[in-house]
Formats: C-alpha cells, structure tokens, sequence
C-alpha cells in the first residue's frame, strides 16, 4: 500500500455536484485540493436530474441567495468547463383557482423575477400550452437547464486541469480519520477531510448516520428522443411539483389547492407525480417524475408510474413529445428537517450530504458558504 507524500488542504470524498461545488470553492481559497471517486466517474443523484437549477422554488433567505449564485457559478464555469446551459426560464401555468392563488401569493413576496400572465397572455405566449381549462400562469426569468449528466462529467474533467487539484477516479475509500483517508490503493493525508458520497453516506462512519433524519428518495424519470422541429421554450412546471418545495406549503391558498389535487389527482398524489420539464441541447425531453419515500425502496421502474408522469406533461403540454428513450430513477438523501446535513464525526472529518432535490440549484452558494465559515 502506498502513503502519498503529498499533504492536501482537503480531501473531498465524491465526484458529484456538492462535491465539485466544494473543490471549486477551495481553488478559489488557494486551497490544494485531492478529490476521491470510487467509479469511473460520478453516476448518482446530481447525474440523474432534469438538469433545471430553480431558484424559483427556494425559500427566502440563505437558501435562495444560494441559489442566485449558484446559478451565477454554473453560467460562469459553462465555457471554462465546457458545458452547456440555456437560460430559457421557467413557466408554470395554473388551471384552478386555487393554483393560480398560490402562484399570485410567490409573485408577491417580490423576491424572485417573476411574471404573472393571464390565461389569453399564456396562450399567446406559448403556442405548445394545453389552454383547456387555463387560469393563467407564472413565468420566472432566473432559471437555468443544463444536461446535469454531461455538465458533472465535464466540471471533474475541468478540475483535473487546474492546479492544485487532484482527481483519482475508480479509488474507493474504505476509511476516514483525524488527517488520513485510507483507500484500496494508499493512504492520503489532509488538514480537513470532506465526505461528499451521497447515497453511500452509511459506508463511512455508519454509527453516526444511523443516528441521523436523513430519508431516501426515489425519483422515477423519463427521456423522450426529439420530436421534428419541436422548441420546448422555457422548462415548464405544473403545481402538483409546489407541494414538494419549501415556500408554497406556507401560503394561506396552498391548502385549497392541496385539496383540489387531492381531489382531481389521486393516484398522482399518491406516488408523488408531478411535472418538471425540461429540454437540452439535442432536443430530448426529461420528464419527472414521481417520488416515493421510505424504507426499501425498490431499483424498479414502474410502467403504470411513467404513463402518469407522461399523462401529466400532455395535461400542460399539447403532444409533442416522441418515443421514449431512456427510463431511469434517482436515488437521492435529503434530510427531514433542515437544508443540508454538516456533522464532523471527529477533528478534521465532516460529513456533507443530504441536499436531496436542491442540489443541483445550491450547491455552489452552500460551498461558498463552507468555506467562509470553516476555513
């Protein structure tokens, strides 16, 4: 086994978003920086998204000026990395009125760049909306897509270049302590070690998050090929998916519209059906999805689950989509109670994890945010 002669600034444990977001934030301290990843490269949670980074559906506060620079951050690194984003927005439009009570109810709090359209202005400005039943609609200007997959990839190949910082992919950590990460292949020492591992949390230091809030997601998603000369235009959203974002469950309209899905939409309140839509570069369509909770969840994909998800894109959009390509779900840890899960099981070690659906939207802002306060 070989000992590195090398003494890091940090070790960071996982290749995925909030771990990259951490070893850009440490460059940019003039840290030197050592990031382990156990496969080829990274295949969880922040790779298996719809690539839409919403502040949108941030809450007020250190949440949703995370988000604003995150989204900041990924413009920024686009063309150093060499990814790409579009800056399309987000709509979502409202079909009760309950729904359009609550998306009044975010335009007002005059914290996001939002757009309140009628039902006419909704039609005209979007030919491809279903307009049956249309109340009208929100529009935000701040959101982002990007193909998360590739724009993850092309992040890590990205750091490999800079100096002080290290990349060793297919290196598996078996243990962490006090200075010292031990692999499968040698032993690497640091000032502080970060684990970032998201779904393999409980592989490092079981003992302190079997004591912990955390809960796995599963997240059903669907890949159309492009349709012929088919523009998605901004990513859409229906309000079944505000149920599942902080700041809407506070609005004093959001209890009728809870009702009124319960009511017009049960078998999709019961899995978690709801609609983020996306398009990339190649004119493939993501939808998602579904989200079941709870423990055993299984790695099988439901057929009954994709035809709803499908039947909820068609419920906003007129047909447009075309044969499906690739059916896939994400697995992802949030926490129960709080943004993020920071814990140091001992001197020099901290455990980072648990962003579940927002990663993507603050990863960049919460690593700015580490590294002020910890470094």
């Amino acid at each position: 086994m070989k000992i590195t002669r090398i003494k890091y600034d940090y070790i960071i444990v996982g290749s995925g978003i909030t771990g990259l977001a951490l070893a850009v934030a440490a460059l940019e301290h003039g840290c030197s920086v050592l990031l382990l990843e156990k496969d080829s490269r990274a295949f969880g949670a922040s790779t298996q998204h719809t690539g839409l980074v919403a502040p949108v559906l941030e809450p007020s506060g250190p949440r949703l000026r995370r988000a604003m620079y995150t989204r900041d951050k990924w413009l920024e690194l686009a063309d150093p990395a060499g990814y790409w984003t579009s800056g399309t927005g987000v709509a979502i439009p409202a079909y009760h009125r309950s729904e359009m009570a609550v998306l009044e109810a975010h335009h007002a709090t005059g914290l996001y760049q939002t757009t309140l359209l009628t039902a006419k202005k909704m039609a005209e400005k979007y030919p491809q909306l279903n307009s049956n039943g249309l109340v009208g609609g929100m529009v935000s200007d701040a959101e982002i897509t990007l193909d998360s997959g590739k724009a993850v990839y092309a992040i890590a190949n990205w750091l490999r270049t800079q100096e002080g910082c290290d990349l060793h992919c297919n290196e598996l950590v078996v243990h962490a302590e006090t200075g010292k990460v031990h692999t499968l292949d040698g032993v690497y020492e640091a000032e502080e070690v970060l684990i970032c591992n998201g779904n393999d949390a409980c592989t490092l230091f079981p003992e302190v998050f079997s004591q912990l809030a955390l809960r796995t997601v599963k997240m059903q998603m669907i890949r159309t090929q492009p349709a012929a000369a088919f523009s998605l235009g901004p990513a859409w959203l229906n309000t079944l998916a505000l149920s599942h974002y902080e700041p809407f469950p506070m609005y004093a309209a959001y209890r009728e519209m809870a009702e009124y899905h319960a009511t017009v939409y049960p078998e999709r309140e019961k899995h978690g059906i709801h609609l983020i839509l996306t398009q990339n570069r190649e004119g493939e369509l993501t939808l998602g999805g579904s989200m079941e909770t709870g423990p055993g969840l299984d790695p099988f994909n439901r057929q009954d689950i994709n035809q709803l998800i499908v039947g909820a894109a068609r419920r906003v959009l007129k047909p447009a989509t075309g044969p499906v390509k690739y059916v896939w779900n994400g697995m992802f840890t949030e926490t129960a109670d709080r943004s993020e899960l920071v814990v140091s099981p001992c001197k020099g070690v901290t455990l980072v994890n648990g962003f579940g659906r927002d990663a993507l939207t603050t990863c960049f802002g919460f690593a700015r945010d580490f590294l002020q306060v910890y470094r």
